[in-house]
């Protein structure tokens, strides 16, 4: 094909971000702390998402009054942030 007839289309920012090699979303981006549930076989699930780790550890704290059996931890996710 001729490259003089490509024409070059703009990306709407929502496919880059379904893109594999962009996991994270925005939303994500802006709020890094996250309050994990710990599984068997070392899965984890996200319960909370929060701009400052103080408020992650207040969230916490809240969290091990309700449920003191589960295991929460607090994680600062990094992932993707490079690209």
């Amino acid at each position: 094909m001729n490259e003089s007839r490509l024409a070059i289309l703009p990306i709407p920012l929502s496919a880059i971000a379904r893109s594999p090699q962009f996991a994270m979303s925005y939303s994500e981006i802006l709020f890094p702390w996250c309050i994990i549930l710990c599984l068997p076989n070392a899965r984890t699930i996200v319960i909370e998402r929060f701009r400052r780790r103080s408020d992650a550890e207040a969230y916490l704290r809240i969290l091990s009054q309700i449920n003191p059996q589960a295991n929460h931890s607090i994680m600062f996710d990094w992932s993707d942030r490079r690209h």
